[in-house]
């Protein structure tokens, strides 16, 4: 099986006078791909709206170059969740530990892989299942340093 493909975009947020992080992986934005992995939880609660309610990172919200954040880096976690996973989306508030997704995000030497995914909010109540990206890491690394040269930051960690 091919691996899968991650883009790392920054969109503009008027809103916010900011940019954000979007992410999108396999020409699929993240929010979409974890809304549809949401949805039954949420009609469950009856709450249709929260599945995939999430936003990308607005880039003020990092302390470190994007490139660690995005490779698991030790304060990835933001002080959201879980200490052995990374933030990868927040709430559409754009407020970081208000509803944030969460992944554990192993380096290989030729991988990248994502899993694990949370929502610590609803720890116990939904389940990603074994949803995984499994990735190049020259073509994650590729995107991460793109991703770096147009915020501002270069090179590899």
């Amino acid at each position: 099986m091919p691996p899968d493909v991650v883009r790392f975009r920054l969109k503009s947020v008027p809103d916010f006078q900011e940019r954000e992080v979007e992410i999108v992986v396999n020409e699929r934005p993240l929010i979409e791909l974890i809304a549809a992995v949401e949805e039954p939880f949420a009609n469950e609660e009856v709450h249709p709206s929260i599945a995939g309610s999430y936003a990308g990172l607005l880039t003020r919200a990092f302390g470190e170059p994007l490139q660690d954040h995005f490779s698991g880096s030790r304060d990835s976690h933001m002080y959201c969740g879980p200490h052995d996973k990374t933030v990868l989306l927040v709430c559409d508030c754009r407020e970081t530990g208000c509803w944030p997704l969460m992944a554990r995000i192993r380096v290989e030497d030729d991988l990248v892989v994502w899993s694990h995914f949370e929502q610590p909010h609803r720890r116990e109540k939904w389940s990603h299942g074994d949803l995984q990206f499994t990735f190049s890491r020259d073509q994650y690394e590729a995107e991460l340093a793109k991703l770096g040269r147009r915020y501002g930051w270069r090179g590899k960690r």
